[in-house]
């Protein structure tokens, strides 16, 4: 059965007592000896205890232990019963403490069972020194890691003075920030000094720095450091530190972090220097702005008092990739800034929006209230992104504009890829307003001959023909669009003639005004429709001077075919 480590230090005891032996005359590499007879003798326990309470015969009791190496031992005194005070107490009196160089795996295992064996906490002792020492010369991190452990199991935990001690010592021993990276990795817990070290050389740490957990104390200490980095020269080192800053550190010390950017962001903008680093700074402004969008409430006041345009457009050019990815749009800091439109804030976020490809509801609403309340300088902002419903809410507000005004928004409503020029042509024609104003607004849009070719005007014509009630533009429209390209004749006389007929168009006065007049102003094409008439109505068009002209010159010319 396996002996605890406690059982076979009892019987090392015992042996040792029974060969006797100076205490002091022992040397540190007898005493490693002692260690690898200790290792023997647990071997041995294995191989020949059944159990703890078999009673040992002379067969089975342990061998006594011998070494060659020390033939005549006196008695030793009986001080203590723990094998470590034994060996290090050998290790003392062995001066100048050996070099533990040439130990090897083996005796460096047995080192660290035989502190497992310490009760009471101590400071380290010179060949514990010795031993750490050894590890890190030798880069034996895990040796290193379970000696840090034992100890912390056998009171450092309790006694963080003395842990406090050790990894001063470390430090005071680390041959490079190299080593001393893999040392700190392997550490379980991290000390003041420690924290002042890693953030002394914080330019190298950067990547151990990522690994480590950090309380809010900790994390503060290092802050100079890292928002130094900023200035660096170097890209990566502005690079790491910002990405530290606004992950890891600003887990822990939230406040202060945010109060530092912020600082640094005014220094910014207020300088009319305009010095070379400020990039990386205001990098680390969006990059908090994306984690705390509430930082707006910081950024707007600011913005207003940039000394620099060059700092402006990297401001800008920030908050755009921000706006479209990362800041809610219609985030209640901006929804409130963007009421104000004479902010210089506002007018430059405006023409961010002018420039997605899509903007929350919300932000969209906001701005098509502003047009109807006759802000119209927004329209330019909004326009990319208005469809045809957006556009029979602002209707009344683009008819109520001057012509110039007109003119300048409806070039860029129509930019909008979700703008039908044919729908917002019958939108118009149906629209019950003022029918000068309405003239005036059609002439206008016919005027845009890219716009509206003769094959736009054609789409409308079908969808007007049908609309309900009969716009009563309808008429004039047809009138216009036939001034403007005669080969649409045909079709009007064929199409949209016929369908207004269907419909009773006499029944409208102002409808059929506009209807006898195109039938004057096409004969003697247009007389093929007086068919599709009643008698009534024919027989009173055909009184009509022009059209009574017209239908006698077609007879004729009949007649001569």
């Amino acid at each position: 059965m396996i002996m605890d480590i406690e059982s076979l230090a009892r019987v090392c005891l015992r042996n040792i007592q029974d060969l006797g032996g100076s205490r002091t005359n022992l040397p540190a590499g007898q005493a490693l000896e002692l260690l690898e007879r200790l290792e023997q003798a647990e071997k041995w326990e294995k191989e020949n205890y059944v159990s703890l309470n078999t009673e040992p015969t002379e067969e089975t009791e342990p061998p006594i232990l011998t070494f060659p190496s020390l033939p005549s031992l006196q008695p030793l005194p009986r001080m203590s019963d723990n094998p470590k005070d034994i060996i290090f107490d050998a290790f003392l009196c062995d001066k100048p403490v050996p070099s533990l160089a040439p130990i090897n795996t083996d005796r460096v295992s047995l080192l660290l069972k035989a502190l497992a064996l310490s009760v009471n906490a101590q400071p380290l002792l010179p060949e514990e020194k010795s031993l750490l020492t050894h590890f890190i010369q030798n880069k034996n991190y895990p040796s290193l890691q379970t000696f840090i452990y034992q100890k912390l199991l056998h009171g450092y935990l309790d006694l963080p003075e003395y842990y406090s001690q050790l990894v001063s010592f470390l430090i005071d021993s680390f041959p490079s920030v190299e080593v001393a990276a893999e040392v700190i990795r392997r550490l379980p817990l991290l000390t003041e000094e420690l924290w002042k070290y890693i953030w002394a050389h914080s330019h190298e740490f950067l990547y151990l720095l990522k690994e480590l957990v950090l309380t809010c104390e900790e994390g503060i200490q290092g802050l100079d450091e890292m928002f130094g980095m900023l200035d660096s020269e170097e890209a990566l080192v502005q690079s790491h530190a910002t990405s530290l800053i606004s992950k890891q550190l600003y887990l822990v010390c939230t406040e202060e972090i945010e109060q530092r950017a912020i600082q640094q962001l005014q220094q910014v903008c207020f300088d009319t220097l305009n010095s070379h680093n400020f990039e990386p700074k205001i990098r680390l402004f969006f990059k908090l702005l994306k984690r705390n969008p509430e930082l707006l409430s910081s950024l707007i006041p600011i913005y207003s008092q940039i000394a620099s345009p060059s700092v402006k457009n990297v401001i800008l050019q920030y908050f755009a990739r921000s706006f479209t990815k990362n800041i809610p749009q219609n985030h209640p800091i901006l929804l409130e800034a963007f009421e104000n439109i004479s902010h210089p804030f506002t007018r430059d976020a405006f023409n961010i929006i002018s420039q997605l490809q899509s903007i929350h509801q919300d932000v969209k609403t906001l701005l098509i209230n502003k047009v109807q309340a006759n802000e119209h300088q927004v329209l330019p902002y909004l326009a990319p992104h208005l469809n045809m419903e957006d556009i029979a809410q602002l209707l009344p507000s683009l008819l109520g504009l001057t012509e110039q005004q007109r003119q300048n928004y409806l070039a860029k409503i129509f930019d909008a890829p979700d703008i039908d020029a044919c729908d917002f042509l019958v939108l118009v024609l149906q629209f019950q307003g003022s029918p000068t104003q309405l003239v005036q607004v059609l002439k206008e849009l016919l005027d845009l001959r890219h716009i509206y070719p003769p094959e736009v005007l054609q789409r409308v014509t079908e969808k007007l023909v049908r609309v309900e009630p009969i716009p009563e533009l309808c008429m004039y429209f047809i009138l216009k669009a036939n001034e403007l390209y005669s080969q649409l004749k045909v079709f009007f006389i064929s199409y949209a003639l016929p369908h207004l007929l269907n419909r009773k168009i006499w029944d409208y006065p102002r409808i059929w005004k506009g209807f006898v007049a195109f039938v004057e102003r096409t004969v003697p094409e247009s007389l093929q429709v007086l068919e599709l008439m009643p008698n009534d109505i024919q027989s009173k068009l055909l009184e009509r001077e022009v059209i009574k002209k017209g239908k006698v010159e077609d007879s004729l010319r009949r007649q001569k075919r």
